[in-house]
């Protein structure tokens, strides 16, 4: 019985590393080549914390296959509306649960972003005294940003929003010094 158990054991363990390498082989280098070409336009239009602001897109578009992101151009889930002010080429995009903006290209998107940033760190340093400057204080902005004045709807509708976005942010950087996954600019 024991040496069964051994034998499924070792069977199973077989099987999780050939879909761990044909994970790493096929999948991994579409993913990563997406990632890199976000973190080089992150890093080209300033966006802080660029690594956090990958994480994002990965989480906002399931690694770049969400709907939104493959005919918006849309990393950030950006919804078209005064609040986000977008620049993009069409108000129009209506899609299953909302208007997003929809974008020439992902540069767009990640420009887009980066003023958005900005507007957002400048509110939020008029209402709580400072702007992010490290990692945890961006985590902390982007747990407690609220959209709108006097709206309560929060950035994020997930409640585990932020700790999805910091465990991939580590595997990210993890990955970036490991491996060279994302070049520095």
């Amino acid at each position: 019985m024991r040496n069964i158990i051994i034998g499924i054991w070792k069977l199973w363990l077989g099987l999780g590393i050939i879909y761990l390498v044909l994970v790493y082989i096929y999948v991994l280098p579409q993913q990563n080549a997406q990632a890199t070409q976000v973190y080089e336009l992150a890093k080209k239009h300033n966006v802080k914390f660029p690594e956090i602001y990958v994480a994002q897109t990965v989480l906002e578009t399931g690694w770049y296959k969400s709907n939104v992101y493959k005919i918006h151009n849309n990393l950030n889930g950006m919804m078209c509306d005064n609040f986000v002010l977008c620049k993009c080429i069409d108000t129009n995009s209506k899609d299953f649960d909302g208007t997003y903006c929809h974008y020439e290209t992902i540069a767009h998107s990640v420009l887009n972003y980066a003023d958005w940033q900005k507007r957002r760190f400048k509110d939020f340093k008029s209402h709580y005294g400072f702007e992010p400057v490290t990692e945890d204080q961006y985590y902390w902005f982007l747990e407690h940003l609220v959209l709108g004045k006097d709206s309560g709807k929060k950035y994020a509708t997930d409640p585990n929003y932020t700790l999805k976005v910091k465990a991939l942010a580590v595997n990210i950087k993890w990955m970036r010094f490991s491996s060279n996954w994302i070049p520095d600019v």
